[in-house]
């Protein structure tokens, strides 16, 4: 039984959290909706933070820009 609750507590458990009441369904769902929400806003804020601006010469070379980055099939910033 022991190796058992040893196996879930390396699973489901890291050195902040200890088993027990962090293994009941709502405290998993709790985590993991922290956890995605951490890694989903992290995934965006390093994709807006990569992209790069080229100084552009004229309005219509502006709008070129903004129109290239607002297009999700050839943007740079969606590959």
């Amino acid at each position: 039984m022991k190796t058992r609750r040893d196996e879930i507590d390396w699973v489901l458990t890291d050195k902040t959290h200890q088993a027990g009441r962090d293994l009941l369904p709502e405290a998993l769902k709790q985590r993991l909706t922290e956890r995605y929400f951490t890694d989903f806003g992290n995934a965006w804020l390093n994709m807006a933070n990569s992209i790069q601006w080229h100084e552009a010469s004229s309005l219509s070379e502006a709008i070129a820009q903004l129109n290239l980055l607002a297009d999700v099939r050839h943007s740079p910033s969606w590959c």
